[in-house]
């Protein structure tokens, strides 16, 4: 794979990374002779959800599938460590084996059946019906990677008006405005469940409604801008 890897770098002219924390890490790896270019994904709108903080169901939703790399276990740990357990925990994500032969789901039924949080498992829902899903709950959303380059679902979420926890690795904190990037959590136990506590009970308007840091349609028009400038070297009848 490494050399996979290279031997495509070397025959690039441009590297085009979504995030300055995935250049780094390439440049790191595989060293490059090639210019690098950070070009943000193009997200796709979802619009705001302008419901009321009265609609906010007092719920997290654990959105991601059932693995450590999404942070089940950072999750399942933080839950333990909340002064007041959520009225209901509902996981929306495909189910993964946990080491050699356990599952995701049995490790959340186990867990949060001895500390007697109510909870449902939803899986197998396409991209849209996910998302539409979440809009549906309109609870707290948890996404506590440990792992990220340019994570796409956050960058879907941010500005929707959904309350947002999420963990600041990889180029999470790139996608999000500086103002809020204070609500983004370590990814460690208690850091996170500190989060979740002041997103289920906050005391700030807007309080982990997470912002873009750039507008979407700035970021299209500078892939339209990309695109113009590119050698055209073919002619398309």
């Amino acid at each position: 794979m490494r050399a996979l890897g290279q031997d495509t770098l070397a025959q690039a002219d441009l590297l085009l990374a979504p995030s300055r924390f995935m250049a780094h890490w390439v440049q790191h790896h595989l060293p490059l002779q090639q210019p690098v270019l950070v070009q943000r994904n193009c997200p796709l709108s979802q619009g705001r959800i302008t419901a009321g903080p009265e609609r906010q169901a007092a719920r997290l939703v654990y959105f991601g599938r059932l693995e450590q790399r999404k942070g089940l276990l950072l999750f399942l740990d933080a839950l333990e460590q909340l002064p007041q357990a959520p009225l209901e925990v509902v996981l929306v994500g495909g189910d993964c084996r946990i080491g050699d032969s356990r599952w995701g789901s049995e490790l959340v039924k186990e867990r949060l059946e001895r500390l007697g949080i109510p909870f449902r498992i939803e899986t197998r829902l396409q991209r849209n019906q996910a998302l539409q899903r979440l809009r549906e709950l309109a609870g707290v959303v948890v996404i506590p990677s440990l792992i990220e380059n340019s994570p796409c679902v956050v960058e879907e979420l941010l500005s929707s008006g959904l309350r947002l926890v999420t963990t600041a690795v990889g180029g999470t904190p790139e996608l999000v405005s500086a103002p809020c990037q204070r609500w983004l959590s370590a990814p460690e136990p208690a850091a996170l469940a500190s989060h979740l506590e002041r997103a289920l009970h906050p005391v700030e308007p807007g309080a982990y409604q997470l912002e873009a840091r750039i507008p979407a349609w700035r970021i299209t028009l500078s892939w339209q801008a990309f695109h113009e400038r590119l050698p055209r070297r073919h002619s398309h009848t």
